[in-house]
């Protein structure tokens, strides 16, 4: 038997519609080179979910035992690669990075009383030999590590994120 009465039309909302927004907490111990990146990560996920609205927002807390950012010691040079797919690049740093790269030329080993052990570094290669081996500065980063956290810091300061 058919029916001649008339269902209403059921409109679902969609679950991004119809879900708040949540707010998930994350706390980040430390703000070295991998703290200050995790929470840029976090940052720059919230910031591309932002376009298909996002189900949750992200409240980052750096702790930090450091009174000041200049408190840390700075540590040794760092080597990174040039990637523009890599980790620098999605953290948004990468050109950055670039722009203060400290390429270096030679490399000395020492013995433990100073004495010249061996040495490389495209300073003793030949123009010609240069050319031949397709080498370049472009692939590689050299940076002190407190340039770089002061880089991943300043960007990191543009966003909603506190530090304790």
């Amino acid at each position: 038997m058919s029916s001649s009465r008339q269902h209403p039309i059921r409109r679902e909302k969609s679950a991004a519609a119809a879900a708040p927004t949540k707010t998930c907490h994350v706390a980040i111990i430390g703000s070295g080179l991998g703290g200050i990146s995790a929470a840029l990560a976090i940052i720059n996920i919230q910031n591309e979910k932002k376009q298909s609205a996002p189900a949750t927002k992200y409240k980052v807390t750096i702790y930090e035992r450091d009174k000041t950012f200049s408190d840390r010691k700075e540590g040794y040079g760092m080597t990174l690669t040039y990637d523009p797919n890599g980790p620098l690049q999605k953290l948004g740093v990468l050109e950055e990075v670039a722009k203060r790269d400290c390429p270096s030329r030679c490399h000395y080993l020492f013995t433990a009383d100073g004495v010249i052990k061996g040495y490389f570094g495209n300073a003793f290669y030949k123009e010609e030999e240069l050319n031949k081996r397709g080498s370049g500065q472009r692939g590689n980063l050299r940076i002190p590590r407190a340039e770089l956290r002061s880089i991943l810091w300043k960007d990191l300061q543009a966003n909603d994120v506190d530090h304790n």
